[in-house]
């Protein structure tokens, strides 16, 4: 993978080369720039197959029990945070450039002029994805921040909603038994003085009888525990993204 630098008023590419090991990617989290290291954090699956390979309608079209062998041998997600150097000289070949006493990301000079990097695990588990993430976009986008929110997938089964501190990496789930949550949508509280100070939205479909079969979920930021909920009579379809718009 080769990953490129512009400038965001000029829209040149900054002349430097930097490459990592393969992987696939769908959502970016977050990047800031902190004392010359611009930090970017993704959600990445290892290695360069296709991660929906098993989607394909001949795999569909299997048993089911053909279709969950196959998830299975899906790459392995993780949560990444890559720190890209931008003060470069030819005298630091073969060393670490990162000087970020809170990372153990890498950056290497090679004798090629190329950058090749290593990054530092925020999160990862045994087939547990964290995707479609939210941050405080409006106070913290672009900026150095502490939270985000996701989608955990379990065997790309969407089961759950995840809080993660990309600092401590430490986590907290909401999770209710034959309910299946879509994208966390992060609202801030008005005049909140806190990056995690406001409510998580997100629709549910919970098809188990004895329930009504979707709600519009609604967490504490802070702890993600259940607020309220807004049950209705019909299935809501689940999209990949929403937005909250207020009015």
């Amino acid at each position: 993978v080769w990953m490129h630098v512009g400038e965001k008023h000029t829209g040149e590419y900054l002349n430097i080369r930097y490459r990592t090991s393969a992987f696939n990617i769908f959502h970016h989290i977050n990047t800031f720039e902190d004392n010359g290291f611009i930090i970017t954090d993704v959600c990445c699956w290892k290695g360069f197959e296709f991660i929906y390979n098993y989607l394909y309608l001949a795999n569909l079209r299997e048993n089911w029990e053909e279709v969950k062998r196959l998830a299975e041998k899906a790459p392995q997600p993780e949560v990444r945070r890559y720190v890209l150097p931008l003060d470069i000289r030819k005298s630091d070949a073969g060393k670490n450039l990162v000087t970020l006493p809170y990372t153990t990301a890498t950056a290497t000079l090679h004798s090629d002029d190329t950058i090749w990097l290593e990054p530092e695990v925020l999160f990862s588990g045994p087939r547990q994805a964290f995707e479609f993430p939210q941050i405080n976009y409006k106070a913290y986008s672009g900026k150095d921040y502490k939270y985000a929110y996701g989608l955990g997938l379990n065997h790309f089964i969407p089961d759950r909603l995840v809080k993660l501190n990309v600092k401590s990496k430490e986590t907290w789930v909401w999770q209710e038994p034959n309910t299946y949550p879509s994208e966390p949508i992060f609202v801030p509280t008005p005049d909140a003085l806190e990056e995690d100070d406001g409510i998580i939205l997100s629709v549910a479909i919970s098809p188990a009888v004895g329930h009504k079969p979707s709600f519009l979920l609604i967490l504490d930021a802070k702890d993600m525990s259940e607020i309220a909920r807004a049950e209705v009579d019909t299935i809501i379809p689940v999209t990949f993204h929403g937005m909250f718009r207020n009015t």
